[in-house]
Order: structure tokens, then C-alpha cells, then sequence
């Protein structure tokens, strides 16, 4: 048996074994593949794409860099470097290599939304949305590119457009507690705050440790709705699931200031600022609260 043929045998092999989760396995197979092989850019491409999932991404890049050198059209391998890029965020880098991706590959799903992920992360909000457009475009159920887009919707404050979006993830996904959340955020921004709350109540429902959901929820019952009692209710709930919440007793104290419960306030501002000494916001609002305490 040639080299080149007992090479496929390793490389199918190391296949074989990435799949069932063998990846020390599989990388074993992968080295005797290129030992026998030195020019096979698959091999290097499969075992880049091993120790990306074992989170050596610097390393998978060294093997992704070898099979690109070896077959400059492997899309495949532009496309796990590009997301290695993106998991080291190192940015510009990552949307050259999904660049490069689609130019030889116009339908790969994949490199189309790792792009829109980068440029959302960004804040490019516009080609975000023209990239996830595509996304969905080739595949109308990819939950996540809904979602991404209706974020991107949401900073752009085009909010009708993003609750479209939640809406779709929703359906594609019933279960999903972060898509009610982002609704809600959403509805909140429109001042529907019925709407907000049954979201948000939907999302904790899902995970009832969503901090961040009873966070917003009490944003709602206290900005929304000037229902400071059951606002704090829910600050309290993020406290307990998150002790190191600023925003949290930040918030708690707004709702105890609404009260007149100043001093309870001033302790909730106290421990916002211990906790992020830089809370601009806390510091302003513990001044407020000192100033009607007559101190």
C-alpha cells in the first residue's frame, strides 16, 4: 500500500474518532496522516478543526495556515481559521478569512453569519443585518441568525423589525428563555410594557435563574409602571442569583429612593459603587440620595 493510501486510512480514521468525542484519538490519526503525507491539506484541515474544538485555537490557526498553503481553495479551512480568529477576537483577521470563504463558496452558511457576528460585535449594525439577511436567506430556520438580527435591529431602534425576529425564534424554538428576553427588551423600548412583562415573565419561566430578566422586569414595574414594591421583589431575586450585581442594587436603590426609604437606598448605592468603583451613574445617584437625607 503506497503512503498516500495508508495516509487516507489515518485520516479517516482520526474522522472517525473526532466524531465520537476521541480527540486525543483523533489527532493521533491525524499525525500519522501528514507523516505519510505532508501534502495532504484535509488532514491538516480535520486536525486544525480537533484542536479548535479542544480550544487550542492558536494551534488549530498553525494547521489551518498549512492546509490553505497546500490548497488555496479549501474553503473549509479559511472557514475554521476564520473562527478561531473570532474566538481569539482577533477581528479583521477573522472577517477576511469568512471573506475569502464566500468568494469560493457563495452558499456556505456559516461563514456569512461568523462574519455578521463580528459585525455586530462591532457595532457595524448594517452589515450585520445584510450578512444575517444571507444567512437566513439560505437557510430560514437558522434560529440564531434571527435572533443576532433582531439585536442588530434593536441598537438601530428599529424595534418593530427586532420583535419580527424574536418572534420568528420563538416559533423556531419555544423554549428558548433568551428570545422572550430580547422581545422583551424590545416591547419595553416601545413602551408596551404589558407586552415587556409577559416576556420577561415567559423567560424567567424558562430559567428561573435569568438574572438579567428579573433585572429588566424590574426596570419595567419600576420605570414602566411606578410599581416600585414588585420592582424591588425582582432586584432582590438578581441579588440572590448574582451577589456581585452592581446594576442590581443600583436599580434596588432607585426604586427604595421613589419610596422615600433613603437609607435603605443609600445602602444599596454603597454596595454598587463597591462593587464597580467606576458606576458613574450610582455615584450621581448617591448624591441625590445624600442630598435628601440633609447630609
Amino acid at each position: 500500500m503506497s503512503p498516500s493510501s495508508l495516509a487516507d486510512i489515518y485520516n479517516r480514521h482520526g474522522k472517525d474518532f473526532a466524531r465520537c468525542g476521541e480527540y486525543a484519538l483523533a489527532v493521533q490519526n491525524y499525525n500519522k496522516a501528514v507523516e505519510l503525507n505532508p501534502t495532504f491539506a484535509e488532514a491538516y484541515n480535520n486536525r486544525g478543526t480537533v484542536y479548535f474544538r479542544i480550544k487550542q485555537y492558536e494551534q488549530a490557526i498553525i494547521d489551518y495556515d498549512e492546509a490553505i498553503a497546500l490548497n488555496p481553495t479549501l474553503a473549509e479551512a479559511y472557514n475554521g481559521r476564520g473562527t478561531a480568529y473570532l474566538y481569539l477576537k482577533q477581528y479583521e483577521q477573522a472577517i477576511d478569512d469568512f471573506s475569502k470563504v464566500v468568494k469560493l463558496k457563495p452558499d456556505f452558511v456559516g461563514a456569512y453569519y461568523g462574519r455578521g457576528f463580528i459585525y455586530k460585535t462591532l457595532k457595524q449594525y448594517a452589515q450585520a443585518i445584510d450578512d444575517f439577511d444571507k444567512v437566513i436567506e439560505l437557510n430560514p430556520n437558522f434560529a440564531a441568525a434571527y435572533i443576532n438580527r433582531g439585536l442588530a435591529y434593536k441598537h438601530l431602534k428599529q424595534y418593530e423589525s427586532a420583535i419580527r425576529d424574536f418572534d420568528k425564534v420563538t416559533e423556531l424554538k419555544p423554549n428558548f428563555a433568551a428570545a422572550y428576553y430580547n422581545r422583551g427588551n424590545a416591547y419595553f423600548y416601545r413602551k408596551q410594557y404589558t407586552q415587556a412583562l409577559q416576556d420577561y415573565n415567559k423567560a424567567i419561566q424558562l430559567n428561573p435563574n435569568f438574572a438579567a430578566a428579573y433585572i429588566n422586569r424590574g426596570i419595567t414595574y419600576n420605570d414602566g409602571l411606578n410599581q416600585y414594591e414588585r420592582a424591588i421583589q425582582d432586584y432582590d431575586e438578581a441579588i440572590r442569583l448574582n451577589p456581585n450585581y452592581a446594576n442590581a442594587y443600583n436599580n434596588r436603590a432607585v426604586s427604595h429612593h421613589c419610596l422615600k426609604q433613603y437609607e435603605q437606598a443609600l445602602a444599596d448605592y454603597d454596595k454598587a459603587v463597591e462593587l464597580d468603583p467606576n458606576f458613574t451613574r450610582a455615584k450621581k445617584n448617591r448624591a441625590a440620595c445624600l442630598q435628601a437625607l440633609g447630609r
